[in-house]
């Protein structure tokens, strides 16, 4: 009788500790103490984290959390000038939104960029609208597809020539006169748009040679065997700097966009803006310069130029909530970022990213609906938005008109 006793004690020994282990270990009974950072930011299993430019603590790296946690994976499509802005802008948004994570795919083929996103192997791109125009050739409807998010930062038109060419405007291009660019790059999309439009045919009027990398293009430059560069870079310009550091000659121009017909082809190329840049910020070994009748010094150092902006987009059918938090996040925390930007080549210009200027490409409508948050889109005409596209005004009726046409 005392042995059956004395079991059923040490089973129910056995089961309350069982039970109490149970218990401990699921933090039911002396609850383990929680991090407050890693309570509402997840721990990315990296040695420096992006959470200390968020958070001024010295913990931002401890992980007090054991459960591994399942993030939603963001594919990006970048081309590697595009990189290392969008690894750092991500890098950003996955600290501040805790729930995805990012990976970036880097693409030397522009068009398999777009396609891949069209495709859905990736979630977001960034390209500009010149590249889409020239995708257009191959799939007419493809402005349908794809969805606006932001503008993102500006890219620069550069036009560099030799003053024994007698060339100091866009209109005065010799016949059979040689175009040097880089290949995978932009321009590869740009330049026939853009001469075809200034009435130049290629082969005819001028001649372009695609190289493999810039030092190449630069090369074949100093040597004569192209007589002028174009390029789409950011401003200022760590490549361009390099190669004017790196040849100091006097004959060099950078043509500036003093076009006739100016108006003209600038509605042609809606996307297309122009603005004046302080060649004090393009290279020391530029200034002064002194050509035909223009002349620039460190005292006058305005040079007319045009740009596009490059931008991130997506395809139509993905999730309204992943491009509401990226645009929130990016008005939200722009000024932040461009204060941890290495340099200023991609300034992020948040004041002007609910503006497309674009005339094709539609919002996303998880866009749109922060747009309606915040007051950038309301039920009435609002004089801040200017216009979405073409001439229809920013208000409800438009937008349920014209930015859907799938809806």
């Amino acid at each position: 009788m005392n042995k059956i006793k004395y079991s059923i004690f040490i089973f129910i020994f056995i089961f309350f500790f069982i039970i109490f282990i149970f218990l401990y270990s699921n933090s039911y009974i002396f609850p383990k103490k929680e991090h407050y950072l890693t309570y509402f930011l997840p721990y990315y299993e990296k040695n420096i984290s992006l959470l200390a430019n968020f958070y001024d603590n010295e913990d931002n790296n401890k992980n007090y959390i054991k459960t591994k946690i399942n993030y939603d994976v963001i594919k990006i499509g970048t081309g590697k000038l595009e990189q290392e802005f969008s690894i750092l802008l991500f890098n950003y948004f996955i600290a501040n939104s805790n729930t995805y994570r990012a990976e970036n795919i880097i693409y030397k083929d522009k068009i398999k960029q777009l396609e891949d996103l069209l495709n859905k192997k990736t979630n977001f791109c960034i390209t500009n609208i010149s590249t889409i125009y020239y995708y257009k050739k191959f799939k007419p409807k493809i402005f349908d597809e794809f969805r606006l998010i932001s503008k993102l930062y500006k890219v620069y038109f550069y036009f560099f020539t030799k003053k024994k060419y007698n060339v100091f405007t866009l209109d005065d291009i010799p016949t059979n006169f040689k175009i040097g660019i880089t290949k995978d790059t932009y321009e590869i999309y740009f330049y026939n748009i853009f001469f075809n439009n200034l009435n130049y045919k290629e082969n005819i009027d001028y001649k372009v040679i695609i190289y493999d990398s810039y030092d190449e293009t630069f090369q074949n430059f100093v040597d004569d065997k192209v007589q002028m560069i174009f390029m789409t870079l950011t401003f200022p310009n760590k490549i361009i700097s390099k190669f004017l550091d790196e040849n100091v000659f006097d004959d060099l121009i950078y043509i500036p966009f003093n076009i006739r017909n100016e108006e003209l082809f600038l509605k042609k190329l809606p996307f297309i803006k122009t603005e004046t840049i302080d060649l004090n910020y393009l290279s020391k070994s530029y200034l002064p310069k002194r050509f035909n009748n223009h002349e620039y010094n460190r005292f006058k150092p305005d040079l007319k130029v045009c740009y596009f902006y490059n931008i991130f987009i997506t395809n139509k059918k993905i999730n309204d909530d992943d491009t509401y938090y990226f645009i929130k996040f990016l008005f939200e925390n722009y000024k932040l970022i461009n204060s941890n930007l290495p340099n200023t080549e991609y300034y992020v210009h948040g004041e002007e990213i609910n503006n497309t200027d674009l005339a094709l490409l539609n919002y996303h409508p998880g866009v749109v609906k922060y747009f309606y948050e915040i007051g950038i889109f309301t039920n009435e005409a609002d004089p801040n938005c200017k216009y979405l596209y073409g001439v229809k005004a920013c208000n409800k009726e438009s937008l349920e008109n014209n930015i859907f046409p799938d809806n």
